[in-house]
C-alpha cells in the first residue's frame, strides 16, 4: 500500500550514470588540460629565446675609468660621442671583457648552466694574462680603475671589478654580471648576479677594435692566436687567414655536393 509521500515525485529513485562515464569526462578533461600546458611551455620556450632587445643597460663597477656606472642604450641605435679619454672606447672594452667572461664561463663551468643563479657568488676560476684576450691591456690591473684591484670597500670580498649587463627577451628583461679579481696575477672570473633559466637566449657581443696590422705576408695561424691579435687591436693581421678559411670551406662543401 501506498502512500502519498510514495507518489510524489521527489521519491522516485534516479538511475546514477555509469561509474566509466565519469573516468571517460575526467580523462577527456585531463587530456584537454594536459595539451594546454603543453603549449604553454613550448610558448615559454620560444618566447625565452626571442631576443627583443640586446641591450637594455651597461652597469659597470671599478672599471677603467669608471667607478661607477649606470648607462641606458636607445632600443635600436645608440651613438656615443665625447672628447678624447672620455671614455667612450672603455665602454666597448667592458662590453668585450664580458663576452669573454660569457664564453670562458660557458666553457669552464659546463655550459650555459655555469650562468644561472645557482652560481652567483661560487667561488671564480682563474685565467693568466697569456690567457686573456678580448682586449689589448699592458697589465690585468690595468682593467681597474686607478691601477688598484685590491682596494676594497668594508664588507666587500676581492671581487672589486664588476661588468653586467641587462637586455630584454619574450619573457621579459634578464641580466647577467661578472665579478672579477686579480691575485698573483690571475684573473679570477665568477658570476655575480644572474636571473636566467635554462632556455634564455643571451646576447653575443662581436668588439671589433681599431683595424690595424695589415702586412704584405702573413702566416697560418690558430684561432686561440687570432683571437689575441684581435684582442691587440690588429684585426687586419687575420684578415687573409680569414678569407683562406672562407675558400677551403667553399671548396669543401662544393666537393660534397658534387658526391
Amino acid at each position: 500500500m501506498s502512500t502519498p509521500d510514495d507518489d510524489h515525485p521527489a521519491a522516485q529513485s534516479v538511475a546514477s550514470p555509469p561509474e566509466s562515464d565519469f573516468r571517460n569526462e575526467d580523462k577527456v578533461y585531463n587530456d584537454v588540460l594536459f595539451e594546454a600546458l603543453l603549449e604553454e611551455a613550448a610558448r615559454e620556450v620560444a618566447e625565452r629565446a626571442v631576443l627583443v632587445q640586446p641591450i637594455n643597460s651597461i652597469k659597470l663597477t671599478r672599471f677603467k675609468q669608471y667607478l661607477t656606472l649606470d648607462l641606458v642604450l636607445n632600443p635600436n641605435l645608440t651613438l656615443m660621442a665625447g672628447s678624447n679619454n672620455s671614455g667612450k672606447s672603455s665602454i666597448l672594452h667592458a662590453l668585450a671583457v664580458w663576452e669573454f667572461c660569457r664564453l670562458a664561463t660557458t666553457m669552464e663551468r659546463g655550459g650555459v648552466a655555469g650562468l644561472h643563479p645557482n652560481r652567483v657568488g661560487v667561488q671564480g676560476f682563474s685565467i693568466g694574462d697569456d690567457e686573456f684576450s678580448p682586449i689589448n691591456i699592458p697589465s690585468l690591473k690595468h682593467l681597474w680603475t686607478n691601477l688598484k684591484p685590491g682596494q676594497k670597500n668594508p664588507g666587500q670580498d676581492g671581487y672589486t671589478l664588476k661588468i653586467g649587463i641587462q637586455w630584454t627577451t619574450g619573457i621579459g628583461l634578464k641580466n647577467l654580471t661578472f665579478g672579477l679579481s686579480l691575485a698573483n696575477d690571475r684573473l679570477f672570473i665568477r658570476v655575480d648576479a644572474s636571473n636566467l633559466a635554462a632556455g634564455d637566449v643571451i646576447p653575443r657581443i662581436a668588439f671589433l677594435p681599431p683595424f690595424a696590422g695589415i702586412s704584405a705576408h702573413k702566416q697560418r695561424v690558430s684561432g686561440a692566436v687570432r683571437r689575441r691579435r684581435i684582442g691587440e687591436g690588429l684585426a687586419g693581421a687575420v684578415l687573409r687567414n680569414l678569407l683562406l678559411d672562407l675558400q677551403q670551406e667553399n671548396v669543401r662543401k662544393r666537393l660534397v655536393l658534387r658526391n
